[in-house]
């Protein structure tokens, strides 16, 4: 039970690092392509 909730802390944590990484992501390839276009 204990290894199932630090598993469930890891993906938790995983997934609010992705949406965290990706958001500074979609908004620099913003600026890229409006200072190319």
């Amino acid at each position: 039970m204990k290894m199932e909730s630090r598993r469930w802390k890891i993906v938790e944590c995983f997934t609010s690092f992705c949406s965290f990484v990706n958001y500074p992501y979609q908004s620099w390839f913003i600026l890229l392509g409006s200072s190319r276009g």
